[in-house]
Order: structure tokens, then C-alpha cells, then sequence
């Protein structure tokens, strides 16, 4: 007798991402199996983002398309996790035509097996509870799909209240994982021969079990065996102290990139925002992190924030030139339900919004490109992950300071380090040569 298949589709952040790890880890201890496709499988979950409006009407759309499917299939079971099932609520369910059968919201992860049960049952469920044991799982329920590296959640929610974000009411009040928990997870990826990890959590630098703080986590998985490169994303600019900022700089497995968003370059915009820094700290801190440590940096900035005007945006632009960032995520201004900005007055148009956007990454464009041909002539240790999307002939992983990196070299590589001199640049990948002579899988 064949298995049941399931089919999991994302949309979002690495949480995102490693809630549907922990979604297939729990399906495949209920024997369930993966499809290749969506129209082969018995369970489709659709694992959604909410924290644009755009990322949301996607999930709707896709609904759409598979209410279509469903109607050929009446035995499909289709659950709608993550964001936005925990932003819409029970009134989706309500709504003729979306032909969902399961709702979940993030925090309801673990219930999952209890979900199917009842939809089969009853024709529908829902769990949208913000439960405080949501973190708590074993390592082993997590089917990691990403090798060599390895995404770990240390936490879940935000307590912070940016005027712009859903995030505290999606994901709930901050709950923090036991630092145990973690450490255990990440000596059974080491004993797999996972060689990066990657911590996550909405406001990750705001972990802490008892006395136990983000930069004491770092130290101690700094010391497990096989563990080569430490991530962790995202980080808020408040809560970036000199006790993290120095681990940054000591540990040598952690690696040399940070993302730290910092919204706007406009003091009165951040403000506004309700970010409790100004742009003046925010420089003091990248300054600070790439004294003793060279450091490359990445961040988020929304334009068009209700107010935003000329002069904000030009100090956007001007912060920007200033800090050099390596990698910049850009948006325009989505109102989200239930925020503050979203009652806020002075709406930019969207015109300008369209604008401003285009101009904040072509100045980006240039940095990034100045930045990176900085890096041709250096050696540079590259995490081997797949092919390049360039061409199937290449090799391609990305470096300690987050670049992507494609070169030729053999398939033994694949899933180890591969030390790599950088001999082009583009925006947004090096290519470069295998040096087989300095080390090789």
C-alpha cells in the first residue's frame, strides 16, 4: 500500500523556511512521504508571509489555483500555516471558495498531526493560539533541507512595537527556546556532518534562557566539534550591545556578515517608526563592529513611510553612501492591518514611492558592485551548496561574508568548503577559480 504525500510550498523568511522543516519532519513521523509536485500529493500546506501585502495576495492567488485542483480531488486536504492564516483568522475559513480545510498559525505548529485528524473528520480545523510551547520540540522533528547548513530556531516572536510590523501580532510575544535544546540540535547536525548553522529569530539578539544571552550561546556553540560557520538573523539595531558586537569580533566560526535593518536613514522617519535609535547610533555601531573585524554588512529599508518626505529620503541615500552596505533588501511602504502606520497620515503616492525605490537601488547597485570588486585577487572559503544558476558546469556556495560565489571544480566539493581565488564581479555573485593546492574535500 502506497504512502500518503504531502507537499509543502513557502513564502518569506528563513522562519518561514525552517517552520516548513519542521512541518515535513513532523509529516514524515506520521509516514507521510514528499511529492514532487503539488497535483501528486494528498496534503498541500501552504506555508505563508504576511508582512507585505503583496507577499499575502500571493497566498490567495495560489489558493485560487488550487481550489481548482480540489474540485477534481474532493479527498485533497489543504491547510493554510504560517502569517497570514494567523492574520486572517477564522474568517477565511468562512469565505466560500478558498477551499481551505486546515488553518494553522505559526505558533501552531506542533498540532499538526491533530489538524489533519480533525479536518479528515470534521471537514475543517483551526489552531491559532499563540502557545508558549511552540519552541519546545525535540531536535529530531526537524527534517533540515538545506545541507551543509542547517537553519535553528533559538526563538519566536517580537516584543518591540515598530509602527510598520505585523510580526508581534503574527508570531505572538517573545518566547525564547532552552539554550540545552539548541546546543543538543546543533551536535546532532555537527554528527551529520553539517558544517553551518544559522540561529534564528525575529528579534534573534533578544534571546535569553535564565542568564544565558545571545552572545553566550554563541560561545558555547563556538566549542562543538565540526560546527565551522555561525549565522544568526535577524537582529534589531536596540538591542545590538558592545558584550554582542564583541563576540562578532572574537569567535572566529562567526561569521563576517550581519543583517541589522535599519529602515531609514531619516532620524525623524525613525522616530516616527518607533526604532528607538537614530541614524547617528545606528553608524556608531556598524563603526564600532568593523573596528578590529572586517565586517560586511546587509540591512532592510522601507521608502515611502507615511511622512517620508525629500529631505528623508536624501538622508536615506546619504546614510546608505556613508555605511556601504554589501547587500540591501528594499521595499516600498505596505500598509499591514492592525499596524500603527497603517492609521498614520500623509501617505506618500505611489509615484513617488515607485521613485524613490528605483533611485535607492541604483545607488545600491554602484556600492554593491565598487564593493565587490574590491574582493578579486582574495581567497575566499566557500560553502559548497549546489550548481550555479548561471550554468549547470559550475560549482557554486557562498563565502564567509555572504557572497555568492561560482566557479569549476569537481563534485566532491558539494557539501564541504572549497577555498576559492576571486578572479570577477559582478552585482551580485563572484565568480572565481578552485585552488585544489590549499585544500580540497
Amino acid at each position: 500500500m502506497s504512502r500518503e504525500k504531502y507537499f509543502i510550498e513557502t513564502w518569506g523568511c528563513q522562519m518561514n523556511l525552517h517552520d516548513s522543516e519542521r512541518m515535513a519532519g513532523i509529516l514524515a513521523g506520521m509516514g507521510f512521504e514528499p511529492a514532487l509536485r503539488a497535483d501528486e500529493a494528498d496534503l498541500i500546506l501552504l506555508n505563508s508571509c504576511a508582512v507585505r501585502d503583496k507577499a499575502e495576495q500571493k497566498v490567495y492567488t495560489r489558493l485560487g489555483e488550487l481550489r481548482m485542483l480540489k474540485r477534481k480531488r474532493p479527498d485533497l486536504l489543504i491547510g493554510l500555516c504560517g502569517c497570514v492564516a494567523q492574520l486572517e483568522g477564522a474568517s477565511l475559513l468562512k469565505k466560500q471558495g478558498r477551499g481551505v480545510d486546515i488553518l494553522i498559525g505559526p505558533r501552531g505548529i506542533p498540532d499538526l498531526p491533530k489538524r489533519i485528524r480533525e479536518a479528515r473528520r470534521v471537514g475543517k480545523s483551526i489552531d491559532l493560539s499563540y502557545r508558549k510551547d511552540a519552541v519546545l520540540y525535540e531536535p529530531e522533528e526537524v527534517l533540515h533541507g538545506t545541507f551543509p547548513k542547517a537553519f535553528v530556531n533559538v526563538m519566536e516572536g517580537c516584543n518591540m512595537n515598530c509602527a510598520f510590523c505585523i510580526i508581534p501580532r503574527t508570531r505572538g510575544r517573545e518566547i525564547y527556546r532552552p539554550a540545552d535544546k539548541i546546543l543538543e540540535e546543533i551536535r546532532l547536525l555537527a554528527n551529520d556532518r553539517f558544517l553551518e548553522v544559522e540561529l534564528l529569530g525575529q528579534t534573534v539578539n533578544a534571546y535569553r534562557d535564565g542568564k544565558c544571552r545571545l552572545s553566550d550561546l554563541l560561545e558555547r556553540i563556538h566549542s562543538i566539534d565540526g560546527i565551522q560557520r555561525i549565522r544568526f538573523t535577524t537582529s534589531h539595531p536596540l538591542l545590538m550591545n558592545r558584550r554582542l558586537m564583541d563576540s562578532i569580533r572574537d569567535l572566529p566560526k562567526v561569521c563576517s556578515y550581519l543583517h541589522l535593518p535599519v529602515q531609514s536613514g531619516s532620524n525623524s522617519i525613525l522616530k516616527s517608526m518607533q526604532r528607538g535609535y537614530s541614524r547617528e547610533v545606528y553608524r556608531e555601531k556598524i563603526d564600532y563592529l568593523r573596528k578590529d573585524r572586517e565586517i560586511s554588512i546587509g540591512t532592510d529599508i522601507i521608502v515611502g513611510f507615511p511622512g517620508e518626505s525629500d529631505r528623508d529620503h536624501d538622508d536615506t541615500l546619504s546614510l546608505i553612501s556613508a555605511i556601504g552596505f554589501d547587500i540591501i533588501y528594499s521595499f516600498k511602504f505596505s500598509s499591514r492591518p492592525g499596524t500603527i502606520a497603517a492609521e498614520m497620515p500623509d501617505p506618500v503616492p505611489e509615484n513617488v514611492k515607485s521613485r524613490r525605490l528605483q533611485e535607492l537601488q541604483a545607488l545600491q547597485v554602484v556600492i554593491q558592485r565598487e564593493r565587490n570588486l574590491k574582493l578579486i585577487g582574495r581567497n575566499l572559503e566557500v560553502l559548497v551548496t549546489g550548481r550555479s544558476r548561471k550554468s549547470v558546469e559550475e560549482l557554486s556556495g557562498r563565502s564567509e561574508c555572504h557572497r555568492v560565489v561560482n566557479f569549476t571544480g569537481p563534485d566532491t566539493l558539494l557539501g564541504h568548503l572549497a577555498p576559492v581565488v576571486v578572479q570577477g564581479a559582478g552585482v551580485h555573485h563572484l565568480s572565481g577559480k578552485w585552488l585544489p593546492e590549499t585544500g580540497s574535500a
